[in-house]
C-alpha cells in the first residue's frame, strides 16, 4: 500500500511525463501563471473562496513535493515540477497590477533567484566538501525565496509607481 501511495505521490509532483521533459521545472512552473489566472477569475465572484483555494491548493502542492522528496533518489529529485508551480504562484500572488510585462519580470526574477540559491549550495558544498551528490532545493527553500520575491516585486512597484 506504501509503494502504491509512493507511485501516485511522485506521478502527481512530476505531473506525469511532463518531469521528464528537458528544462521541465520551468515549463512546469508555467502552469503557475495559468493557475493564477484562474484564481484571478475566481476571485472576481468570490475573494474568500479564491483565498481559501489558494491556500488549498498551495499546501497541497508543498505538501506532495515535500512528502515525495523524503523518498525519491537524488538523481529522480529534478522531475519533481509541483513545488515550482507553487512557488510561481506565490511569488505573483496578490501584486498590485497584473500586465504581461510585470508577470514575465516577476516569472523571470523567480526563477533566477533559485538560480542564485542552487548556485550558492553548491559552493558551499564544493567548498566544505560536504556532499557527493547533486544539490537541489527543498520545497521549504523553494517557497522562501518565492514569498522574498513577491516582496522584491511589490518593493519594485511600488518604487516605479
Amino acid at each position: 500500500m506504501k509503494q502504491m501511495l509512493d507511485t501516485v505521490a511522485y506521478r502527481i509532483s512530476s505531473l506525469g511525463l511532463v518531469g521528464l521533459v528537458p528544462a521541465a521545472r520551468i515549463w512546469g512552473s508555467l502552469l503557475g501563471i495559468l493557475f493564477l489566472w484562474l484564481l484571478g477569475l475566481l476571485y472576481s465572484l468570490s475573494p474568500m473562496v479564491c483565498f481559501i483555494t489558494m491556500g488549498c491548493a498551495l499546501l497541497f502542492m508543498f505538501g506532495i513535493s515535500w512528502y515525495v522528496r523524503r523518498f525519491v533518489p537524488e538523481e529522480r529529485e529534478a522531475d519533481i515540477v509541483l513545488d515550482r508551480i507553487g512557488g510561481v504562484m506565490v511569488s505573483l500572488a496578490f501584486l498590485p497590477a497584473i500586465t504581461v510585462k510585470f508577470v514575465l519580470f516577476g516569472f523571470c526574477l523567480y526563477h533566477f533567484w533559485l538560480f542564485v540559491s542552487v548556485l550558492c549550495q553548491r559552493v558551499y558544498v564544493y567548498e566544505n566538501k560536504t556532499s557527493t551528490g547533486a544539490v537541489t532545493l527543498s520545497s521549504g527553500e523553494i517557497f522562501l525565496v518565492a514569498l522574498l520575491n513577491n516582496g522584491l516585486l511589490h518593493c519594485i512597484w511600488w518604487l516605479t509607481h
